[in-house]
């Protein structure tokens, strides 16, 4: 699991838990099942940028099927945002 975390936390390392600390911005934060989440396309452009290049294309190969392919685009707006 990879988490982000703000520059003004103190994460605890874990076993299998990769944090990287960055600046958080809300706008880009949404709430699925009471857990603070990236959105989709910023988790991916951020895997897509610093990840390794056969699991980033992986994942993005992944989220396109899931989502119909590139055809189809994703309204962030139906899901609820943190702090509104």
């Amino acid at each position: 699991m990879h988490v982000t975390v703000p520059y003004d936390r103190q994460p605890r390392p874990a076993p299998e838990l990769v944090v990287r600390q960055a600046w958080v911005r809300e706008p880009d934060v949404l709430e699925l099942d009471g857990l603070r989440v990236h959105a989709l396309e910023v988790a991916l452009a951020e895997l897509l940028c610093s990840g390794p290049p056969r699991t980033a294309l992986a994942c993005l190969e992944q989220a396109m099927d899931v989502l119909g392919g590139a055809a189809r685009v994703h309204d962030r707006s139906e899901e609820r945002r943190v702090g509104k």
